[in-house]
């Protein structure tokens, strides 16, 4: 190997373990893209999505999204979108250790459940037993014990949970609205569909 080749993996070898190139920084997107999967959100945003395109002229926006949507695709939009409240791994791994407890297990379904139902659904009046909100997500009552709540109110609250409670928050009403709107305008304008086009 030649002098300059060796100098230029040396480099590469001190800074990876230094943390100084982008490694560091691709562990983190790993670590939040884990973390937006645990969530289910990948499925909820493919869900809203969707939902943008149902009427019969929306055909190709279907194909679109079939083609772009992906799960690789989404994790990683998803996980751009948390990046300024998860700047770095270790303020990712705090969530995802949260999220491997039992309370936080039944958070993350909750998450998963409240992106399938209207959150109206489920709080509103039916002969199935009401939800109430925990954390911005509707769980069952008597889907966590007393203890269970108190941990996941507790956790959101400290310095560790705020991020996650912001991401839980920002997953719903005109936050996630205007997410959905801009990914739909920028896998559009990625297929060539011009989403206002000129009346005939």
């Amino acid at each position: 190997m030649r002098r300059g080749a060796w100098r230029i993996a040396f480099a590469f070898l001190f800074a990876s373990m230094t943390g100084t190139t982008g490694l560091r920084a691709a562990v983190a997107e790993d670590l939040r893209v884990t973390l937006v999967k645990a969530l289910g959100l990948v499925g909820a945003q493919r869900s809203h999505l969707e939902g943008t395109a149902m009427e019969k002229r929306d055909a190709a926006l279907r194909d679109c999204f079939a083609a772009k949507a992906t799960d690789e695709r989404l994790a990683a939009d998803l996980a751009a979108r948390v990046r300024p409240a998860l700047p770095n791994d270790e303020s990712v791994r705090p969530i995802l250790r949260f999220l491997d407890t039992a309370a936080g297990k039944k958070l993350a379904a909750g998450v998963a459940r409240g992106n399938r139902f209207p959150t109206s659904a489920l709080l509103g009046p039916s002969r199935f037993t009401r939800a109430t909100l925990v954390a911005h997500v509707p769980m069952l009552r008597g889907e966590l014990t007393a203890a269970e709540e108190a941990e996941i109110r507790e956790f959101v609250a400290s310095d560790a949970g705020k991020p996650l409670e912001r991401i839980l928050k920002n997953s719903s009403g005109l936050e996630q609205f205007a997410f959905t709107l801009n990914l739909r305008s920028v896998y559009a304008t990625e297929c060539g569909i011009d989403l206002n086009p000129p009346r005939k």
